[in-house]
């Protein structure tokens, strides 16, 4: 199983794999299988790809099959814009009695809290699909054809920014860019 995000991927075991799939199927683990579950890297909690969430209730399960539900809506805006975010938690005082409730929650007595993107519908589309053989094989197809020329633009030719702005300048200065790797193709050939 295949998780993905910006950060190095936490399921780097089959029983770290055979646990999370577990969650997600709705199973609650026995404690063997609890420790095989991945942590973040910073805080050593359990990591959040450990928690499955249930779409007709609109709420998280936790490994040991506690219910976390919708808390509050938050909304940041950065430079890309607005961005809802969705906190679940566990009610006050529920992880308190559980064994490795240090693993899971910085303090027992309040619970751990999810955090859920209001793009974490497309993201978990996006990883099903990467965990699919034909996603694979596309994934495969264009890391040997399309990322190599994408990382010689940004590191060769150090194109990481544009310089215009509004979404027509920007295509114009991206065309250039391509027709200037093209060009260096052909002139290989």
């Amino acid at each position: 199983m295949a998780y993905i995000s910006d950060k190095k991927d936490p399921i780097d075991t089959p029983q770290a794999a055979e646990a999370v799939a577990a969650v997600r199927q709705g199973f609650t683990l026995s404690l063997e299988q609890i420790g095989h579950l991945p942590a973040g890297e910073k805080d050593k909690l359990f990591d959040k790809c450990c928690f499955a969430y249930e779409v007709q209730t609109n709420s998280y399960r936790c490994p040991a099959g506690r219910r976390m539900t919708h808390q509050k809506k938050t909304v940041s805006r950065d430079r890309e814009g607005q961005l809802e975010r969705l906190i679940f938690s566990t009610e006050r005082g529920v992880c308190a009695g559980y064994p490795l409730a240090s693993r899971c929650c910085k303090n027992a007595a309040t619970g751990r809290q999810i955090n859920r993107s209001e793009f974490e519908p497309s993201r978990e589309r996006m990883r099903e699909r990467m965990d699919s053989d034909k996603g694979k094989a596309h994934y495969k197809m264009r890391g040997e054809t399309v990322e190599p020329k994408i990382g010689y633009i940004k590191d060769t030719l150090s194109v990481r920014r544009f310089s215009r702005r509004g979404l027509e300048k920007v295509r114009i200065e991206l065309d250039w860019v391509c027709a200037t790797v093209n060009i260096g193709i052909l002139l290989r050939c």
